[in-house]
């Protein structure tokens, strides 16, 4: 965007992206737009000083960082007390990165809904997100870690997607999510699976889909258990398993692609984070 270009005041939603080494900041046009709510950039690669014209857009409501090496300083975030929303997207697992991340979310606590693309462990801010009502996680793998920390971020949250090869037990930490509604999961890691299986059919037992269903039936508060990819039953197996469970309360439902999954979780998400993920799913 030139120098010389002018966006409509009344702008509400703006896609900008791909800010290499050379450019020096935001464009400065983006500082005025008082009603501008949802806000995407996408592939910044530059110094964080890119991002200074952000702390003036009060009104934002949605921040969506895709494929950014680089994130917003606190002290540009910590203006945005509108700030709801926060999606962020990254293939870099340095610590650097990772402490990035967890002074972003240090610098809003008053965060409703968040979507990670990131590989374990959670950012320790995470767990402090006492607002917290919406995540959806593409995590990878998780067969190491402790992937659901205790925090107050349990006790708000009512819709979670969880993307990536995670074993039942480590979803017995939602017995804290006492407001949880809604758990969608992409597929179920058995105990003592290999940590890189040679084919997807390594996925595939059925007994944890079984441990799974047993798990949600006893949840007091969730009412919807969404799936997508490798379960080891079909889908009328799943249903079946999850009808002789006695739970009344649990709707079993499948969804063709992961990103029908993660829309459930965190709606709005803008397109660019869903694209990777709208392949059918096997199930």
């Amino acid at each position: 965007m030139g120098p010389a270009a002018a966006l409509p005041p009344a702008l509400t939603r703006l896609h900008l992206g791909y800010f290499f080494e050379d450019q020096e900041e935001c464009p400065p046009q983006v500082a005025p737009l008082t009603r501008l709510a949802h806000l995407y950039l996408e592939t910044v690669q530059c110094r964080p000083i890119i991002f200074a014209a952000l702390s003036h857009v009060g009104s934002l409501t949605a921040l969506q960082l895709n494929n950014c090496r680089r994130l917003p300083p606190p002290e540009v975030l910590r203006p945005l007390t509108n700030l709801r929303t926060l999606a962020i997207s990254t293939y870099d697992v340095s610590d650097e990165a990772r402490a990035a991340i967890d002074a972003a979310l240090r610098a809003l606590p008053q965060l409703t809904t968040l979507y990670l693309r990131l590989s374990p462990p959670l950012p320790p801010a995470v767990t402090a997100l006492a607002r917290l009502r919406r995540f959806g996680w593409v995590l990878f793998r998780a067969l190491q870690f402790d992937i659901l920390p205790a925090g107050p971020w349990l006790a708000s949250l009512r819709r979670l997607a969880l993307v990536g090869a995670v074993p039942v037990d480590r979803l017995q930490a939602l017995q804290a999510a006492t407001q949880l509604e809604h758990l969608g999961l992409d597929r179920m890691l058995p105990a003592g699976a290999p940590d890189v299986p040679s084919e997807p059919a390594s996925l595939l037992v059925s007994s944890e889909s079984t441990r799974l269903l047993q798990f949600a039936s006893h949840h007091p508060t969730l009412h919807q258990l969404q799936l997508s990819g490798y379960w080891g039953l079909s889908r009328e197996e799943l249903q079946a398993t999850a009808a002789g469970l006695a739970a009344p309360h649990l709707a079993v439902s499948f969804v063709e692609c992961i990103a029908d999954l993660l829309s459930a979780a965190v709606p709005d998400l803008d397109e660019g984070f869903l694209r990777m993920y709208m392949w059918p799913s096997p199930l």
